[in-house]
């Protein structure tokens, strides 16, 4: 969906190949590798972060999504990069995502949908803080919020409750009802969760 772009890296090679320092430009011309290697590294340096753009007026970069776990042998909770974990109560994750777009007045939202429709959705009220319900009880639609002009992260934080499946998980960006970015993740059924449920 878009087309990636990066930071131009042509003018860059061009430079190290033909340098006006005599020694830089004799070192390209002996040793194939050492060029290659230079640029390697300055490919490295300016496309570390990409940008898709999905119209001529709205771009997103950097999608991230993590999970708190706790690790092995440690006490503390950290955030680790992953799309898979197991159910437990209580258990924080989110994403984030930058998005930048010229566009005035425009707006964001999130769809979050369930694994299948699920009487936790019920539970929750038909128009509760932060989004509403769909009637086949399988999603969750948060409300519309403004974005700013040019560059802006948005982000989200979510947390496992009791009565919420386990399950392949989606949750989709959109920017003017524009679906920009789309974060799969799946909860895996734990002991925990089966207790919970009794």
């Amino acid at each position: 969906m878009g087309e990636e772009i990066t930071r131009p890296t042509t003018e860059l090679r061009i430079f190290v190949a033909n340098a006006p320092n005599p020694s830089l430009r004799a070192l390209g011309k002996r040793n194939t590798m050492i060029r290659a290697y230079l640029t390697l590294m300055i490919l490295v340096l300016f496309t570390g972060c990409s940008t898709t753009r999905i119209t001529d007026d709205i771009a997103i970069s950097n999608p991230k999504f993590w999970v708190s776990m706790q690790q092995h042998g440690r006490t503390n909770w950290t955030q680790v990069a992953t799309t898979e974990f197991p159910w437990k109560k209580h258990r924080i994750y989110g994403w984030s995502l930058d998005i930048e777009t010229t566009r005035t007045n425009a707006t964001w939202h999130a769809l979050y949908q369930f694994p299948h429709p699920t009487d936790y959705a019920r539970e929750l009220p038909p128009s509760n803080h932060w989004g509403d319900v769909t009637s086949d009880l399988s999603r969750v639609i948060t409300k519309p919020k403004p974005l700013s002009r040019r560059k802006s992260g948005m982000s989200a934080v979510c947390v496992v409750m009791p009565g919420e499946p386990s399950g392949p998980y989606a949750i989709i960006v959109f920017v003017d009802y524009i679906p920009v970015y789309t974060f799969r993740y799946h909860i895996t059924e734990s002991e925990e969760e089966k207790e919970a449920q009794h």
